[in-house]
């Protein structure tokens, strides 16, 4: 077994999530659960031995969960730390087949390594190739990207104690992309792996045909599409002078999503509402949990 730390964040997790710890239990040295005050933690009972449990008193946001897994398993020199949602199942040899052939230390230019995704919902396969850098890298097994998501990934220990930890004040989204892009910064490469790819979900999309193309709207609520917003507008202003591309391309996407509340989501005044004001608040630099 490979010396490496997985951490899942949960709140109020359905019951696939024994089975995504289960198998994280196997193929990690040590899993650090962090709760973010979930109505119930019975689904925590009978933990596998390796499972350390570490609980919120309230909610404090996907950011501060996550920062307080990763300091936990840096007390321990763990060779690589890994981040997860609570409904991400990863494949058997999973940490095998990603690091083959590569190891972090305080050399490795490496930052953080990620999987491709299979959408729990709707089977389609999701790489991010069209964030991919135009870069002369030779490594088969890896595509060089401009940015990932944050579960599934592993991140260099040696990066993390140098570049910094998930920014507390956006609470939840863009905290992968907000770091994939600190981390370029610094010097660091973000690699996908070309064939491994994790079980995730994503909203809860929905299959829907405008016209002849299939269209898959994420359905989020109304409170993350304010977060969404707001965190891209904090994106944009830090990083257009870093990476003009990457910000063009996410900005397609934010507009893209936009049009598919309007056309198939339910309630679409409300989360178009929270949009509004989470662009206002971004351009305000209002962050933090939203009301505070």
């Amino acid at each position: 077994m490979l010396n490496i730390a997985s951490i899942v964040v949960t709140y109020n997790p359905d019951h696939s999530i024994r089975e995504n710890i289960e198998s994280l239990s196997r193929q990690s040295q040590e899993v650090i659960i962090v709760d973010n005050n979930s109505s119930s933690i019975e689904f925590m009972s009978n933990l596998p031995s390796n499972c350390t449990l570490l609980r919120c008193e309230s909610n404090l946001g996907l950011a501060f969960a996550l920062n307080l897994g990763i300091l936990h398993a840096l007390k321990k020199n763990f060779d690589a730390i890994a981040t997860f949602d609570q409904d991400t199942l990863i494949p058997e040899n999973y940490f095998i087949d990603m690091m083959k052939d590569l190891k972090f230390d305080s050399k490795s230019k490496i930052g953080i390594l990620s999987p491709q995704y299979i959408d729990r919902a709707t089977g389609v396969k999701k790489a991010f190739a069209s964030r991919a850098l135009n870069k002369n890298l030779q490594l088969d097994s890896y595509n060089l990207t401009r940015s990932t998501m944050t579960s599934g990934s592993i991140m260099n220990p040696f990066a993390i104690m140098k570049v910094g930890l998930f920014r507390g004040e956006m609470f939840i989204d863009q905290l992968d992309n907000e770091i994939c892009l600190r981390y370029r910064k610094a010097g660091y490469l973000i690699l996908e792996h070309k064939w491994v790819a994790v079980e995730h979900s994503v909203g809860q999309n929905t299959e829907r045909l405008f016209f002849n193309l299939r269209v898959l709207p994420s359905n989020h609520s109304a409170l993350r599409r304010y977060y969404i917003a707001r965190n891209r507008v904090f994106m944009y202003k830090k990083y257009t002078l870093f990476d003009i591309r990457w910000v063009l391309m996410d900005l397609r996407g934010f507009i893209t999503e936009t049009l598919k509340i309007l056309l198939y989501e339910e309630n679409k005044a409300e989360k178009i509402r929270m949009t509004a004001k989470g662009l206002r608040d971004g351009f305000k630099n209002s962050m933090g949990p939203i009301g505070i």
